[in-house]
């Protein structure tokens, strides 16, 4: 549940109000848009401070709220007031977080508004999808080639597409470039293994990924600010600290799995029709679905953070 801290009512009830900061960064986000939050802090900061009296800790309180607010440039569809909520009695505000709906995206439209709106100036953004940048395995047969090109620079102009306007400070995709049961015809698993633990593939995998920010960074001029780093954990298949299969998003402090992951394209688009998306707005895209439609769901934290045997780019900000 996504929950905009707005100003103090004055049927907030002081024990429902800890309730949702407690559960804030296990299942519930709070948000503010960036240009109130210090206005809409120092109301709340007050509101304690006069409860003091009755409740002696209720700075700490307030500490709690400050460090666990998350500022967005805009509010997400769907989301629900802090004095709305803050008002009900325990119950009704569990029985409420229960039926809440998660956030759906099923459009380029809503791609841009729902996810985008989420994402304030200067963020921090990682990225954990192990399909988002998968290649075809016959790429393999002519590692010569490094050129960005077909599905896995498709799905970047589409989900990069959100953060246009609002670039990122940081971007970090944790992705794997190919996978074994799609290595190329006729190689076995040991000389799949093999390859992929090489210095040519490395090499290989660095090209294609300098391939793949230059091009997405011609198309969108905001991500030259943006430091970018991708990490490829092709070599930590079928091993311990492996990618997990669930996509995770994390923003800032917050964090959401996505139940269809990122790796978004649009039906009936050829390779040369994405990059046409690109002077478009999210509205003026003749085709009115994405697949696959995800759900995006709050959650405290993603399984763990992919070490090791990475293939690491790092594009530093122009």
């Amino acid at each position: 549940m996504f929950i905009q801290v707005d100003s103090p009512s004055p049927s907030t009830s002081m024990e429902s109000l800890n309730q949702i900061i407690d559960k804030a960064q296990k299942y519930l986000h709070l948000l503010v848009e960036h240009e109130l939050k210090e206005s809409i802090l120092e109301e709340w900061r007050q509101w304690f401070k006069e409860a003091e009296e009755e409740y002696p800790h209720a700075l700490s309180y307030f500490r709690d709220l400050k460090t666990r607010v998350n500022s967005v440039s805009s509010l997400p569809d769907g989301y629900e007031r802090i004095s709305s909520l803050s008002s009900k009695t325990q119950i009704e505000l569990l029985n409420h977080i229960i039926d809440t709906e998660p956030i759906s995206i099923k459009s380029p439209a809503e791609l841009e508004t729902k996810l985008g709106g989420l994402i304030p100036d200067r963020s921090n953004v990682r990225i954990f999808d192990r399909y988002l940048l998968k290649h075809r395995g016959e790429r393999l047969e002519d590692m010569a080639n490094t050129s960005a090109e077909g599905t896995p620079l498709n799905n970047l102009i589409v989900l990069l597409k959100a953060m246009n306007d609002r670039a990122p400070r940081v971007l970090e995709i944790y992705t794997e470039f190919f996978q074994m049961r799609e290595r190329p015809s006729g190689m076995s698993q040991k000389e799949y293994e093999k390859l992929i633990n090489s210095n040519e593939y490395e090499d290989f995998v660095l090209g294609l990924m300098k391939s793949l920010v230059e091009k997405i960074r011609s198309h969108y001029g905001a991500l030259n600010g943006t430091q970018i780093s991708i990490f490829d954990c092709t070599r930590l298949q079928y091993r311990t600290g492996s990618l997990a299969h669930d996509r995770y998003l994390e923003l800032n402090k917050m964090v959401m799995v996505s139940t269809g992951g990122f790796n978004f394209t649009i039906p009936g688009h050829a390779d040369a029709d994405y990059e046409g998306l690109v002077s478009l707005g999210a509205d003026e895209i003749p085709v009115s679905k994405i697949n696959p439609p995800t759900l995006l769901l709050p959650v405290r934290k993603f399984a763990r953070t992919p070490k090791g045997a990475l293939v690491k780019f790092v594009a530093q900000r122009r």
